[in-house]
């Protein structure tokens, strides 16, 4: 599972308005059907956190929950999912690419226009 798969996958797990236990997130039965190692699953769902789409909370026992965020990602992932952002990401890369090719061959084409007026004046005297 790609990297951006598995974040919208973890935020799909707290549909129905649910909340988890760290010791939840550690039970095989868990993280398996994500991926078999609990440690990228860990990783991912520090970056949830550390993105503000997860909060984690202590009252009265410490667990992890969606914030406000993480319900637009969720329920607007073909807006704001983690997928359609990388995927956003690689079209404006592209576009950019194109722009900066456009611009390189316009500037050798003004750059040879310039020039071959130059030497044009220059032999007419």
């Amino acid at each position: 599972m790609e990297h951006e798969e598995l974040l919208d996958a973890i935020l799909k797990k707290f549909e129905g308005n649910l909340s988890y236990t760290w010791k939840d997130f550690q039970t095989k039965a868990f993280y398996e059907s994500l991926n078999s190692d609990y440690f990228v699953v860990e990783n991912h769902l520090n970056r949830l956190i550390g993105d503000e789409v997860l909060k984690e909370s202590n009252d009265p026992v410490p667990y992890i929950s969606m914030t406000r965020k993480g319900w637009f990602v969720m329920t607007n992932p073909e807006i704001a999912g983690y997928v359609t952002q990388k995927k956003e990401a690689r079209k404006k890369e592209e576009r950019e690419k194109a722009t900066l090719k456009w611009a390189k061959w316009a500037t050798i084409f003004a750059a040879a226009t310039i020039m071959t007026w130059i030497f044009d004046k220059l032999l007419k005297k």
